[in-house]
């Protein structure tokens, strides 16, 4: 039964995006449906000028489980997600983009995965267009079914960076609110603090689930290589152009791989880190590669660029050199071919 302490805090910070939070909220509270008195849902508005408290009071509607915050002054968005965790009453958070949605089966599931008494869980995700009428990339991460991993090193090896994505993570409060915060905030310009937060997490966890089905939905539209291929090169170059300016090497090539890389002070191996690292050439770095590759530029940039914290991969030297060479046409069949595909998720009763 529902009790005054609720097992899962929904915390979506926001700013200065209104009309996307009503549609998050919505798609929790449809989500959650008879399950409400499990959860509560907490949104902190991070000083924005276009103020959230009209689309949070309007979905409200008398529930009294949905409370807002509003931030005197914007405090930056890594710092809005250790405020929601402070204010959360929930033994476990769920940090949720405000321009997201949850599935109707979402909530569900991970309550199912919390009762079953893991202590963290991770989401598949599913990538549609910013007016959620497409999906780009059915699933995030291509694994086929729910599975329980028994230590954090199984977890890093087997997710990589892809356990980073803001809206697929549920993590035990008090391991979140236990960060330290001087090494967390060493990753803010790199767009890593969160895949740091993850890890650090999880060290404190003995059993993280993973729900294969996409239970978190983005609102994306993001330039995969297989979506970008078929666009006009008009279209191609903005988004090239708008992914160079908002630092995707910095992000991708630096940022996540040196987090990954901190996490051997923190009880990871460095077998884990390197595992997680060949996921990553095969998960962003190819598909990169491929983008620039259909664009006809050069290459030299991204390999000489990744060359620093992925010079130990044999993903690095065995698939990213190699494709450099290749014709885009043909990266493309092959990552197909060999790319797993991903199904509806299994129940985990028999993980009780």
């Amino acid at each position: 039964m529902p009790t005054e302490t609720p097992l899962l805090s929904i915390c979506v910070p926001t700013y200065n995006r209104p009309a996307l939070l009503s549609e998050c909220l919505q798609s929790v509270i449809e989500s959650a449906g008879a399950k409400l008195g499990y959860i509560e849902i907490l949104v902190s508005d991070n000083a924005g000028s276009d103020s959230a408290d009209g689309a949070v009071l309007s979905i409200a509607d008398g529930q009294h489980n949905i409370r807002y915050i509003r931030q005197s002054v914007n405090i930056g968005a890594q710092a809005n997600f250790l405020a929601l965790a402070a204010e959360a009453r929930g033994k476990h958070i769920w940090l949720l983009g405000d321009d997201d949605k949850l599935a109707p089966k979402a909530v569900g599931a991970v309550l199912e995965a919390l009762h079953c008494g893991v202590d963290a869980v991770v989401c598949n995700v599913a990538l549609y267009s910013r007016d959620f009428k497409r999906v780009i990339k059915p699933c995030f991460i291509a694994l086929s079914s729910d599975f329980v991993f028994r230590s954090p090193g199984q977890a890093m090896e087997t997710l990589g960076a892809h356990a980073g994505y803001i809206s697929a993570a549920i993590l035990p409060r008090e391991a979140f609110l236990g960060i330290p915060l001087a090494e967390y905030k060493t990753f803010e310009e790199d767009g890593a603090c969160f895949l740091f937060a993850i890890y650090y997490c999880f060290q404190e966890c003995r059993r993280i689930a993973f729900i294969a089905e996409p239970v978190a939905l983005n609102r994306g539209e993001a330039p995969d290589s297989d979506f970008a291929a078929s666009q006009s090169d008009a279209t191609r170059a903005l988004w090239l152009q708008r992914e160079h300016s908002g630092g995707w090497n910095r992000i991708f090539i630096i940022g996540l791989p040196r987090a990954l890389e901190a996490m051997t002070r923190h009880g990871y191996s460095s077998g884990s880190v390197l595992a997680a690292k060949n996921r990553m050439v095969f998960d962003y770095l190819l598909p990169r590669l491929m983008l620039v590759k259909n664009m006809g530029r050069g290459v030299q940039e991204l390999v000489t660029a990744a060359f620093r914290h992925f010079k130990s991969s044999w993903a690095f030297w065995m698939l990213l050199i190699p494709a450099a060479c290749l014709p885009a046409g043909v990266l493309r069949l092959a990552r197909r071919a060999i790319r797993q595909p991903c199904q509806t998720r299994e129940d985990m009763r028999n993980e009780r």
